[in-house]
């Protein structure tokens, strides 16, 4: 995996998860860090440890870095998904095979909650919209 889809997959599920504005802040600073980072330099800074010599990289980026490079799946990044997934309401049969988002709406028009409507066919997709 690479570092800077590690670090950017980590903030994602962080602000899906409602983490501290700060924390999902930090970990697209330091992808962008490594992104802007010559990958030869990069591989030389994790070998040495030297990781937080980066802007913004700390020490559980510069851990995420690392395992990153080394060709393993974080372990901060597989902590947060089993987080993520377990916290995750289950609002799905699991013989649905795909999931589409739909607004539903008040009698005045406005979006009041969201639903996952499962999605089989185009015919199940034109009946979620149109029942409502």
């Amino acid at each position: 995996m690479e570092p800077t889809s590690a670090l950017r997959r980590i903030a994602y599920l962080l602000e899906a998860d409602g983490a501290e504005t700060y924390r999902v802040r930090a970990f697209r600073k330091a992808a962008a860090a490594v992104a802007a980072t010559d990958p030869e330099r990069l591989a030389e800074l994790a070998t040495t440890g030297r990781l937080r010599d980066l802007d913004g990289v700390g020490d559980v980026t510069a851990q995420v870095v690392a395992e990153a490079l080394a060709g393993d799946v974080p372990s901060y990044l597989a902590m947060i998904g089993r987080i993520s997934a377990s916290s995750a309401p289950i609002t799905h049969s699991s013989t649905s095979a795909s999931f589409i988002p739909a607004i539903a709406s008040n009698r005045y028009g406005s979006p009041f909650c969201n639903e996952t409507v499962p999605t089989n066919s185009t015919r199940n997709v034109r009946s979620a919209f149109s029942s409502r």
